[in-house]
């Protein structure tokens, strides 16, 4: 085989496509018993697909961590700039205020 592909079904399943082969020979993969008890069979090409699918997987769930924190980081700082501008709107209106009382005093005088 000189080129082969995996997807992955909705309901979990996994489909081999073979692109190309450069030989192929009569064989076969049976359900049944084997000839030979240390007969095995496996599937490197797959095992390398999950390993791969399992780094993507990993890799998005790292992006999305960090996009997270930085929306985080980024409400946190939205958060303080308006807190910061809420005090200096009360600190301003205080000092209304004291003019105000002031100037009802000075009047009263």
């Amino acid at each position: 085989m000189e080129s082969d592909s995996w997807t992955k079904n909705p309901d979990g399943t996994y489909i081999r496509t073979i692109n190309k082969f450069d030989k192929i020979y009569d064989c076969s993969i049976l359900t049944c018993t084997p000839a030979y008890e240390a007969t095995s069979v496996s599937c490197r090409s797959f095992e390398e697909f999950k390993a791969k699918e399992e780094e993507e997987r990993v890799a998005t769930e790292e992006k999305m961590a960090e996009i997270a924190q930085e929306e985080a980081q980024k409400r946190a700082a939205e958060e303080e700039e308006k807190k910061k501008h809420l005090e200096e709107y009360y600190k301003s209106l205080m000092e209304e205020y004291k003019d105000v009382l002031e100037r009802d005093k000075e009047a009263q005088e």
